[in-house]
Protein backbone atom coordinates (compact mmCIF):
# COMPACT_ATOMS: atom_id res chain seq x y z
CA UNK A 1 0.00 0.00 0.00
CA UNK A 2 3.00 2.18 0.78
CA UNK A 3 4.86 1.67 -2.37
CA UNK A 4 1.29 2.50 -4.51
CA UNK A 5 0.91 5.47 -2.72
CA UNK A 6 4.61 6.32 -3.35
CA UNK A 7 3.94 5.61 -6.99
CA UNK A 8 1.00 7.43 -7.10
CA UNK A 9 1.16 10.88 -5.02
CA UNK A 10 4.90 10.99 -4.72
CA UNK A 11 4.18 11.89 -1.05
CA UNK A 12 4.39 9.27 1.70
CA UNK A 13 2.73 9.62 5.45
CA UNK A 14 5.26 11.34 6.54
CA UNK A 15 5.77 14.06 4.35
CA UNK A 16 4.87 17.26 5.53
CA UNK A 17 3.27 18.35 2.07
CA UNK A 18 0.81 16.03 2.13
CA UNK A 19 -1.54 18.68 3.90
CA UNK A 20 -0.65 20.93 1.10
CA UNK A 21 -1.31 18.41 -1.71
CA UNK A 22 -4.42 17.19 -0.03
CA UNK A 23 -5.63 21.16 0.40
CA UNK A 24 -7.40 21.91 -2.75
CA UNK A 25 -9.87 18.71 -1.45
CA UNK A 26 -13.19 17.43 -2.63
CA UNK A 27 -15.78 19.37 -4.17
CA UNK A 28 -19.29 19.58 -4.73
CA UNK A 29 -18.97 17.82 -8.49
CA UNK A 30 -17.13 14.87 -6.91
CA UNK A 31 -13.64 16.05 -7.88
CA UNK A 32 -10.86 16.04 -6.14
CA UNK A 33 -9.13 19.48 -7.35
CA UNK A 34 -5.09 20.08 -6.35
CA UNK A 35 -2.88 22.29 -8.66
CA UNK A 36 -1.54 19.40 -10.03
CA UNK A 37 -5.13 18.45 -11.93
CA UNK A 38 -6.77 21.75 -12.38
CA UNK A 39 -3.70 23.00 -14.31
CA UNK A 40 -5.01 19.87 -16.65
CA UNK A 41 -8.11 22.72 -17.62
CA UNK A 42 -7.02 24.78 -21.08
CA UNK A 43 -8.17 27.85 -18.62
CA UNK A 44 -6.33 27.78 -15.57
CA UNK A 45 -3.34 26.87 -17.78
CA UNK A 46 -3.34 28.94 -20.52
CA UNK A 47 -4.25 32.29 -17.52
CA UNK A 48 -0.75 30.91 -15.12
CA UNK A 49 1.51 30.84 -18.76
CA UNK A 50 -0.02 33.90 -19.62
CA UNK A 51 0.33 35.68 -16.09
CA UNK A 52 3.89 34.20 -15.51
CA UNK A 53 5.44 34.78 -18.95
CA UNK A 54 4.27 38.47 -18.94
CA UNK A 55 5.68 38.93 -15.83
CA UNK A 56 8.87 37.39 -16.00
CA UNK A 57 9.55 39.05 -19.78
CA UNK A 58 9.44 42.68 -17.16
CA UNK A 59 12.86 43.41 -16.55
CA UNK A 60 13.75 43.56 -12.59
CA UNK A 61 16.61 46.06 -12.20
CA UNK A 62 17.80 47.08 -8.49
CA UNK A 63 17.83 51.12 -8.12
CA UNK A 64 20.13 53.29 -5.94
CA UNK A 65 18.76 56.67 -5.03
CA UNK A 66 21.50 59.19 -5.28
CA UNK A 67 19.71 62.40 -4.32
CA UNK A 68 15.34 63.19 -3.41
CA UNK A 69 14.59 62.87 -6.67
CA UNK A 70 16.95 60.95 -9.06
CA UNK A 71 18.12 57.23 -8.62
CA UNK A 72 20.03 55.33 -11.48
CA UNK A 73 20.34 51.91 -11.70
CA UNK A 74 23.12 49.84 -9.16
CA UNK A 75 24.99 47.99 -11.56
CA UNK A 76 27.97 47.54 -9.25
CA UNK A 77 25.65 46.23 -6.41
CA UNK A 78 25.43 42.24 -6.02
CA UNK A 79 22.18 41.95 -6.02
CA UNK A 80 21.54 43.41 -9.69
CA UNK A 81 23.06 40.59 -11.54
CA UNK A 82 20.72 38.19 -9.24
CA UNK A 83 17.16 39.80 -9.46
CA UNK A 84 17.91 41.06 -13.41
CA UNK A 85 20.29 38.18 -15.42
CA UNK A 86 20.72 35.17 -13.20
CA UNK A 87 19.49 34.18 -10.06
CA UNK A 88 21.00 30.61 -9.93
CA UNK A 89 23.14 28.40 -12.00
CA UNK A 90 20.57 26.96 -13.25
CA UNK A 91 17.93 29.56 -14.46
CA UNK A 92 18.14 32.98 -15.91
CA UNK A 93 15.90 35.59 -14.68
CA UNK A 94 13.00 35.21 -17.09
CA UNK A 95 12.60 31.51 -16.58
CA UNK A 96 13.26 31.96 -12.10
CA UNK A 97 10.90 34.49 -12.20
CA UNK A 98 8.20 32.57 -14.21
CA UNK A 99 8.65 29.82 -12.50
CA UNK A 100 8.15 32.28 -9.06
CA UNK A 101 4.91 34.15 -10.42
CA UNK A 102 3.58 30.67 -11.21
CA UNK A 103 3.81 29.25 -8.16
CA UNK A 104 2.31 32.34 -6.31
CA UNK A 105 -1.10 31.83 -8.69
CA UNK A 106 -1.16 28.28 -8.23
CA UNK A 107 -0.32 28.10 -4.70
CA UNK A 108 -0.67 31.49 -3.53
CA UNK A 109 3.11 31.13 -1.73
CA UNK A 110 6.35 31.27 -4.05
CA UNK A 111 9.81 30.34 -2.35
CA UNK A 112 13.18 30.82 -2.71
CA UNK A 113 16.52 29.84 -0.64
CA UNK A 114 18.78 32.62 -0.66
CA UNK A 115 22.49 31.71 -0.82
CA UNK A 116 24.89 33.73 1.27
CA UNK A 117 28.55 33.52 1.19
CA UNK A 118 30.38 33.66 4.24
CA UNK A 119 30.60 37.22 4.37
CA UNK A 120 26.63 37.75 3.91
CA UNK A 121 26.59 38.42 0.42
CA UNK A 122 23.66 37.07 -1.60
CA UNK A 123 25.32 35.17 -4.54
CA UNK A 124 22.16 32.97 -5.25
CA UNK A 125 18.32 32.16 -5.37
CA UNK A 126 17.32 28.75 -5.81
CA UNK A 127 12.93 28.03 -5.99
CA UNK A 128 11.62 25.68 -3.80
CA UNK A 129 8.21 24.51 -4.73
CA UNK A 130 5.02 25.83 -2.08
CA UNK A 131 3.64 22.13 -1.85
CA UNK A 132 6.63 21.04 -0.16
CA UNK A 133 7.14 23.95 2.71
CA UNK A 134 5.63 24.84 5.65
CA UNK A 135 5.60 27.78 7.64
CA UNK A 136 5.26 28.29 11.68
CA UNK A 137 6.24 30.16 14.20
CA UNK A 138 8.84 29.84 16.81
CA UNK A 139 7.54 30.15 20.30
CA UNK A 140 10.32 31.02 21.80
CA UNK A 141 11.95 33.46 19.17
CA UNK A 142 9.24 34.69 17.61
CA UNK A 143 10.60 33.96 14.20
CA UNK A 144 9.46 32.27 11.26
CA UNK A 145 10.64 28.56 10.71
CA UNK A 146 10.16 27.39 7.22
CA UNK A 147 10.67 23.01 6.31
CA UNK A 148 11.47 22.18 3.02
CA UNK A 149 10.21 18.37 2.74
CA UNK A 150 12.29 16.88 -0.16
CA UNK A 151 12.90 13.11 -1.04
CA UNK A 152 12.19 11.92 1.88
CA UNK A 153 14.50 14.37 3.80
CA UNK A 154 13.82 17.96 5.49
CA UNK A 155 15.72 21.21 5.08
CA UNK A 156 14.78 23.73 7.84
CA UNK A 157 15.51 27.40 6.88
CA UNK A 158 15.24 30.95 8.91
CA UNK A 159 13.63 33.80 8.35
CA UNK A 160 16.85 35.31 6.85
CA UNK A 161 17.39 32.18 4.33
CA UNK A 162 14.08 32.56 2.27
CA UNK A 163 12.54 35.07 0.06
CA UNK A 164 9.07 34.52 0.62
CA UNK A 165 6.15 36.25 -1.75
CA UNK A 166 2.56 35.17 -0.24
CA UNK A 167 -0.68 36.16 -1.68
CA UNK A 168 -3.84 37.24 -0.65
CA UNK A 169 -3.02 35.70 3.18
CA UNK A 170 -5.58 35.75 6.81
CA UNK A 171 -3.03 34.74 8.85
CA UNK A 172 0.38 36.56 7.29
CA UNK A 173 2.19 33.41 7.61
CA UNK A 174 0.70 31.67 3.93
CA UNK A 175 -1.14 32.93 0.80
CA UNK A 176 -4.35 31.57 0.08
CA UNK A 177 -4.17 29.15 -3.03
CA UNK A 178 -6.70 30.36 -5.68
CA UNK A 179 -6.79 26.99 -6.75
CA UNK A 180 -8.24 25.68 -3.24
CA UNK A 181 -10.24 28.78 -2.99
CA UNK A 182 -11.73 28.34 -6.05
CA UNK A 183 -12.06 24.52 -6.37
CA UNK A 184 -15.98 24.01 -6.43
CA UNK A 185 -16.10 26.16 -9.95
CA UNK A 186 -12.36 24.50 -11.11
CA UNK A 187 -14.45 21.01 -9.71
CA UNK A 188 -17.21 21.80 -11.91
CA UNK A 189 -15.58 22.24 -14.96
CA UNK A 190 -13.56 19.39 -14.68
CA UNK A 191 -16.50 17.29 -13.94
CA UNK A 192 -17.73 18.58 -17.84
CA UNK A 193 -14.52 17.83 -19.14
CA UNK A 194 -14.64 14.22 -18.21
CA UNK A 195 -18.18 14.00 -19.36
CA UNK A 196 -17.15 15.36 -22.51
CA UNK A 197 -14.71 13.02 -22.73
CA UNK A 198 -16.55 9.95 -21.96
CA UNK A 199 -18.99 10.96 -24.56
CA UNK A 200 -16.98 11.27 -27.25
CA UNK A 201 -15.50 7.94 -25.71
CA UNK A 202 -19.24 6.37 -26.70
CA UNK A 203 -19.41 7.53 -29.84
CA UNK A 204 -21.01 10.92 -29.06
CA UNK A 205 -24.12 8.48 -27.43
CA UNK A 206 -25.61 8.92 -23.90
CA UNK A 207 -26.12 5.92 -21.51
CA UNK A 208 -28.18 3.51 -22.42
CA UNK A 209 -30.42 0.39 -22.06
CA UNK A 210 -31.96 -2.34 -24.39
CA UNK A 211 -35.74 -2.75 -23.24
CA UNK A 212 -37.53 -6.08 -23.63
CA UNK A 213 -40.94 -6.32 -24.81
CA UNK A 214 -41.85 -8.98 -22.07
CA UNK A 215 -40.45 -10.72 -18.99
CA UNK A 216 -37.71 -13.39 -20.38
CA UNK A 217 -37.38 -17.08 -18.96
CA UNK A 218 -33.76 -18.70 -18.80
CA UNK A 219 -33.77 -20.11 -22.10
CA UNK A 220 -34.61 -16.63 -23.81
CA UNK A 221 -32.13 -14.36 -21.52
CA UNK A 222 -29.38 -16.59 -22.52
CA UNK A 223 -30.44 -16.07 -26.02
CA UNK A 224 -30.50 -12.37 -25.16
CA UNK A 225 -27.19 -11.96 -24.16
CA UNK A 226 -25.60 -13.55 -27.09
CA UNK A 227 -27.25 -10.88 -28.88
CA UNK A 228 -26.59 -8.25 -26.87
CA UNK A 229 -22.92 -9.25 -27.51
CA UNK A 230 -23.53 -8.91 -31.18
CA UNK A 231 -24.92 -5.74 -30.74
CA UNK A 232 -22.35 -4.32 -28.82
CA UNK A 233 -19.46 -4.98 -30.89
CA UNK A 234 -21.70 -3.82 -33.94
CA UNK A 235 -21.82 -0.44 -32.43
CA UNK A 236 -18.00 0.01 -31.63
CA UNK A 237 -17.23 -1.40 -35.31
CA UNK A 238 -19.74 1.84 -35.72
CA UNK A 239 -22.38 -0.07 -37.69
CA UNK A 240 -26.11 -0.43 -37.46
CA UNK A 241 -27.61 -3.38 -35.28
CA UNK A 242 -30.72 -4.82 -36.18
CA UNK A 243 -33.32 -5.75 -33.36
CA UNK A 244 -35.93 -8.08 -33.59
CA UNK A 245 -39.11 -9.42 -31.74
CA UNK A 246 -40.32 -5.86 -30.49
CA UNK A 247 -36.66 -5.10 -28.83
CA UNK A 248 -35.53 -1.47 -28.49
CA UNK A 249 -32.95 0.78 -27.39
CA UNK A 250 -33.60 3.23 -24.48
CA UNK A 251 -31.34 6.13 -23.14
CA UNK A 252 -30.54 7.02 -19.53
CA UNK A 253 -29.81 10.32 -18.50
CA UNK A 254 -29.88 13.77 -20.37
CA UNK A 255 -28.34 14.28 -23.36
CA UNK A 256 -25.22 16.45 -24.15
CA UNK A 257 -27.65 19.30 -25.59
CA UNK A 258 -30.11 19.07 -22.97
CA UNK A 259 -27.33 19.30 -20.46
CA UNK A 260 -25.68 22.27 -22.27
CA UNK A 261 -22.67 20.48 -22.33
CA UNK A 262 -20.89 22.50 -24.61
CA UNK A 263 -22.20 25.42 -23.08
CA UNK A 264 -20.72 24.35 -19.48
CA UNK A 265 -17.43 23.80 -20.61
CA UNK A 266 -17.25 27.16 -23.05
CA UNK A 267 -18.06 28.90 -19.64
Amino acid sequence: ANAMALSVTGVSLTDLRLGAFMAGGPSHSGQLVTVDSAIQLDTVWACIRLLSETIASLPLKLYERETEETSSTARSHPLFAILYDRPNADMTGVEFWGCMVASLLAWGNAFAQVVRRGDGTVIALNPLRPDRMTVRRDPETGGLVYTYAWQQQYLTLTEGEIFHIKGFSFDGLMGLSPITVGRQSLGSAMAAEETAGRTFKNGLLTQSYIKAPTYLNNEQRGLAKAALEDYAGAINAGKTPLLEGGWSVESIGLNPEAAQLLQTRAF
